[in-house]
């Protein structure tokens, strides 16, 4: 990789020639990123892309080509195999060439893109505490939030308004029943039907007496 010169008339005329070789050969989306200062790897970056992959890849050959007949020595480009997205690198100008959806997937726009220098911006107004502090008043303490009470269960109501009834405690249970009284007596013989006769009880016979024998 090459390195960035210090030379800014230098690398301004690089750049220069790297946007207009791209805008020649119809690149599309071209973006100039001035890094001088904030980082070592360059000065300059340059991104834009080409309609297809055999675009991408001559974008990159004419850079490269253009970089050179110049007189600059180091020249390497990197990702010409697949063509999606191809390096450029040229020392004090990096150049970026992209299909349109591995830039919009890689977004190196926003990757590099720094944010404003905080100590350019004015300083904040000092709050009202910190002023107080400064003059060396006491701060003022904030009083402690009482917890709220918390009221005995005997007293919470139900929904109606009206005091829950404490729960009585419920009485034993009776004893087991007696126990069954003993099996009835055996049932008496059937009696006679109503209105029959009862039948006589049936007389033995008499027996007749033997007759005597003549004396």
């Amino acid at each position: 990789m090459a390195k960035p010169s210090k030379d800014t008339t230098r690398s301004d005329a690089l750049k220069a020639l790297i946007v207009k070789t791209l805008d020649d050969n119809k690149a599309q989306d071209i973006v100039v990123l001035d890094l001088a200062g904030k980082t070592s790897i360059c000065d300059w970056m340059v991104i834009a892309s080409g309609s297809s992959t055999r675009q991408v890849a001559a974008l990159a050959d004419y850079v490269a080509r253009a970089l050179k007949d110049s007189g600059h020595k180091g020249v390497s480009v990197e990702g010409k195999s697949a063509s999606d997205w191809v390096l450029i690198d040229g020392g004090d100008v990096i150049v970026h060439v992209f299909r349109p959806e591995f830039r919009d997937l890689y977004q190196l726009e926003r990757l590099w893109s720094f944010p404003v220098d905080v100590d350019a911006l004015p300083a904040p107004k000092a709050t009202r505490r910190k002023a107080d502090a400064d003059v060396g008043a006491p701060p003022v303490a904030k009083p402690k939030r009482a917890a709220p009470k918390r009221a005995p269960k005997r007293a919470i109501a139900s929904a109606d308004g009206a005091a829950k009834p404490k729960r009585t405690a419920t009485a034993p249970r009776a004893k087991a029943a007696a126990p069954r009284a003993k099996a009835a007596a055996p049932r008496t013989k059937a009696a006679t039907p109503t209105g029959a006769a009862a039948k006589p009880k049936r007389a033995p016979a008499k027996r007749k007496p033997k007759a005597d024998g003549p004396g």
